[in-house]
């Protein structure tokens, strides 16, 4: 079952995010260098604009030094400007190239400049644009007694991109693929590699996703879920590398495929 795309965690991450940005633009972060460029356009108008130039590393950086605790990933960060664009739609993105790029460049097509004014709307839109079907789930699961329900696992790692709105289960692939990523050895914990084989645009990146999402699996591995698109032509220092800083690593200076695979075990 696919994960609830529109529910209160998902919205709760596009509100922070877009929370700290408003604080940025606010002045309010004053002990970091980040590299984010902005400007305000009809900012007297109930129609203020917000242009933002920055990187996902940096907005992760940002949410690490808000009110809040934790940060948000460069994965949820990505989801939460896709939501603001394609749910929400008051992100234009202004990107020429935006296949894989680390780069992003869009307007917020905001309601005030005031945070506060624009975190209230934010909250209508959500909810006004929130399908039926989702309402739906979620008072069922807070009116349902005497039922018990498994908690989904909260992983602090999860580089799975989001599954498609529309996505259909398809368990005659999926429930033999999720065995053999279940099954553990008797004799040690070595997972052997497992490949979906297949013509193009038959649903197998998707099928490797919504294994990713699975409750089970999540809960087999709890530590998180690194993800990797390789393509025909794979830059594997810069893949490896964004490993390195999604298990916390900043610092770290790539310089051979050998030595950052190195340091990539290390951490792990």
């Amino acid at each position: 079952m696919p994960r609830q795309t529109y529910g209160p965690e998902p919205k709760k991450r596009v509100k922070r995010l877009l929370e700290a940005l408003l604080c940025f633009a606010d002045g309010e972060f004053e002990d970091g260098n980040f590299k984010i460029e902005y400007d305000w356009k009809e900012e007297d108008s109930a129609k203020a604009k917000l242009i933002v130039q920055t990187t996902l590393v940096t907005l992760e950086l940002l949410t690490q030094k808000d009110k809040y605790s934790g940060k948000l990933t460069k994965t949820q960060i990505r989801e939460a400007l896709n939501l603001l664009k394609d749910f929400l739609k008051i992100l234009e993105d202004n990107r020429i190239q935006t296949q894989g790029s680390e780069d992003w460049h869009f307007t917020l097509k905001l309601w005030s400049k005031d945070r506060e004014k624009n975190l209230k709307r934010f909250d209508e839109a959500w909810e006004k644009n929130r399908p039926k079907k989702s309402k739906e789930l979620a008072d069922n699961l807070t009116k349902d007694e005497g039922v018990t329900v498994t908690a989904q696992i909260k992983l602090a790692l999860l580089q799975a991109p989001p599954l498609p709105q529309h996505f259909v289960e398809r368990p005659e692939y999926s429930n033999d693929l999720k065995t053999r990523l279940l099954t553990e050895s008797s004799s040690n914990r070595t997972l052997v590699i497992t490949a979906i084989h297949g013509l193009g645009s038959v649903g197998k990146s998707t099928l490797a996703m919504a294994l990713a999402h699975d409750a089970s699996v999540q809960s087999r591995f709890c530590d998180g879920i690194l993800w990797a698109t390789l393509g025909q032509d794979p830059n594997v220092l810069s893949l490896i590398s964004g490993w390195v800083q999604a298990l916390g690593d900043y610092s770290f200076k790539p310089t051979s495929v050998e030595a950052t695979s190195c340091h990539l075990r290390t951490l792990l």
